[in-house]
């Protein structure tokens, strides 16, 4: 025999009334130290004079209970050796109180608080104990509780002044996209997948174009089967993965700034060597040769040439490494601060995979050179074309380690057009369509300066896209000058720290600094510049103080002169999402 319907629901409200009562009483038995727990945690590094960190602090507050905002409060005793700044407390939200009768700020659910802090010279070295005191008045649905007390202590480890930080280590998989937003806050897939992508994206950069030739030179030297120039481009692409790789690790092991390296004189210098001697060699002035027993090696490269192929792409790497754009840049600066050796090690190998798409397309198919029409005075003209690229990207790729190659680039659009002018200038002369073999004359250095007119125009030509235009911001390039300048007249400060071989710092020059609205906006803020393109006292200084791994980074203090670490920016940002930045730093700081 069915139950009748009203029985059911009969049972049912018994049932719901039974679990109601349950969760009633559960309420009111929690006693205020089981609704609201504290706990305090500091970092587990040690920390040398002049360096910041914070403490965190969470507030567990449990269901259906609630905290006054008003009531929360963070105070700990004067500690030698550590300046503590004011706790940093999440914002509120706005619940009626049917005790207040009306609206209060209150907490519910987990509460994180950050006290920031420095270590001054007068730090001992060891463990310096800090005992804090937390207070709260908290409610349930049936009571409001007495205000509470709680005493917290953590203790901060003072090492040597050159202490190293903490050894990176191995991340779990499960865990490797938990730690960041943005670009890793959608999953492994999505991540390599765009790092992929993007390394697709930077095969037609101007760092990796030169390559093209040389590519060709080595896969299409000799007739081989496709299956081995197949392979033989995949191990010439593991030779750059490898490259990118150990950088990805270097990264993230030592939390380093990456891209100084390739400011460095004497690495820039031997790279320009290496692309001017094939620049000069495709030009006829000399011919490239070597020695016989490695060229016996090489000559044979459907057999043992795979060694010559991946030490090629581990030159590939290195002359591919410059031209980072904001995706690499971002995984590098994601990477150095997490210490995360897992990313670290396989979103540069995806990203180099990507670059090496190209690649290996062209050493495969790079028997259909055979197709061509035969070689005659045509091929000549296209071998120059080619060096006058190796030469001008020679150029480019020293920029960032000769300042005088960087001083005569001009802007957009008198670089590109004095770039143009200068070809058209060239190819009269015979920059290109004359050969070097059979010139007399007059011809023969009128064809040299069209080389050169060639090269530099190109040059000019490239670098206009890629050189900011005067700047339409009032910057300050000195730290403290701009910190000193802000608490006079009681502005709030951006940092952005940038430097010459950082492309997605030219990027947010060329693009987020040049919006009239981002320009407007930051009329009401003190600007400050710093360069780190050059290894300086002062760059290791600021790199240490703010924990900086790359480029681009945007720094904050507030109004009242208080460093804003959690405000921080890194990568680059459109107008939109720096302004929307702006407005949240504004509005928690008013």
């Amino acid at each position: 025999m069915k139950t009748p319907p009203f029985r059911h629901m009969f049972i049912w409200l018994l049932i719901g009334g039974f679990w109601g009562m349950a969760a009633s009483i559960q309420a009111q038995d929690l006693t205020p130290d089981q609704a609201f727990i504290w706990s305090a945690t500091a970092p587990a590094t040690a920390f040398a004079p002049g360096d910041q960190g914070e403490i965190q602090f969470v507030l567990t507050i449990a269901e259906n209970h609630y905290v006054y905002r008003d009531s929360v409060s963070i105070r700990s005793e004067t500690v030698p050796g550590i300046t503590l700044s004011d706790p940093i407390y999440p914002e509120a939200t706005l619940k009626y109180d049917k005790y207040e009768e009306k609206d209060v700020a209150i907490y519910e659910g987990v509460v994180e608080i950050r006290v920031p802090f420095t270590i001054t010279d007068q730090a001992s070295q060891g463990e310096i104990p800090i005992h804090f005191t937390a207070r709260h008045r908290g409610c349930s649905p049936e009571i409001c509780f007495l205000p509470t007390k709680n005493v917290l202590d953590v203790s901060i480890r003072v090492g040597e002044a050159n202490a190293q930080p903490t050894p990176a280590g191995f991340i779990p998989i499960e865990r490797a996209s938990e730690q960041r937003t943005d670009l890793f806050s959608k999953g492994l897939l999505y991540t390599f997948l765009v790092i992929f992508l993007g390394g697709v994206g930077t095969c037609f950069t101007p760092c990796v174009y030169p390559l093209i030739p040389i590519t060709i030179t080595i896969f299409g030297a000799k007739d081989v089967p496709r299956w081995k120039a197949f392979t033989l481009s995949v191990t010439y692409v593991l030779g750059i993965c490898l490259m990118f790789s150990a950088l990805g690790l270097t990264a993230a092991g030592t939390g380093a700034v990456f891209g100084s390296v390739m400011a460095n004189p004497i690495v820039v210098g031997i790279v320009m060597l290496v692309l001017a001697g094939f620049g000069f060699s495709m030009l006829g002035l000399f011919e490239i040769r070597v020695p016989s027993t490695i060229q016996a090696r090489l000559s044979s490269l459907g057999g043992r040439g795979y060694g010559g192929a991946f030490g090629m792409g581990l030159v590939a790497g290195i002359i591919a490494a410059p031209c980072t754009g904001p995706v690499l840049g971002t995984v590098l600066i994601y990477v150095a601060s997490s210490g995360n050796l897992f990313l670290g090690f396989w979103l540069l190998f995806t990203y180099a995979l990507g670059i090496g798409v190209l690649f290996i397309l062209l050493g495969t198919f790079s028997g259909a050179i055979s197709y061509l029409p035969r070689s005659g005075v045509w091929m000549e003209g296209v071998k120059a074309i080619f060096a006058v690229i190796l030469l001008a990207m020679a150029l480019y790729f020293g920029k960032s380690a000769f300042p005088v190659l960087g001083k005569i680039l001009k802007p957009l659009p008198a670089g590109l057009i004095l770039g143009c002018l200068l070809v058209l200038v060239s190819l009269p002369l015979g920059a290109i369509h004359r050969s070097f073999h059979g010139l007399s004359g007059m011809r023969r250095p009128l064809k040299s300066v069209g080389i050169v007119l060639a090269v530099l125009g190109l040059y000019l030509s490239v670098g206009a896209f890629t050189t900011p235009q005067k700047s339409l911001i009032d910057w300050i390039y000195d730290e403290q000058a701009g910190l000193d300048l802000a608490r006079a007249e009681q502005k709030p400060v951006v940092i952005d720290v940038w430097a010459e071989w950082c492309a997605a710092c030219i990027e947010l020059d060329m693009t987020t600094f040049r919006d009239p609205r981002v320009v407007e906006r930051l009329k009401d803020f003190v600007t400050v510049k710093l360069d780190f393109t050059e290894e300086t006292p002062e760059r290791e200084r600021l790199q240490k103080k703010y924990s900086i791994p790359g480029m681009p980074v945007l720094l904050f203090y507030g109004r009242t002169g208080e460093y804003l670490p959690d405000a921080g920016l890194i990568g680059y940002h459109s107008a939109d999402e720096f302004l929307a930045h702006l407005d949240k730093i504004v509005d928690s700081n008013s």
